[in-house]
């Protein structure tokens, strides 16, 4: 399959993904969009001089060669 895939994405304060949820996308590229970003790692966000956790969605572009 191909095809963009949306994931809302919740991030710990130290910017590794913390839970994932499927947003949009084809079903049968849904399992390997969620094993990429599972390792992707954010930059951390600051709120008044501390780092929080955050929610932030992402598309991921799957495409045949």
């Amino acid at each position: 399959g191909e095809g963009p895939v949306g994931r809302k994405v919740l991030v710990w304060g130290d910017g590794w993904v913390r839970q994932l949820a499927a947003v949009s996308g084809n079903a049968r590229v849904a399992s390997a969009a969620t094993d990429a970003v599972r390792q992707w790692r954010f930059k951390p966000h600051g709120l008044q001089g501390k780092v929080v956790e955050f929610e932030t969605q992402v598309t991921v572009n799957f495409a045949l060669p």
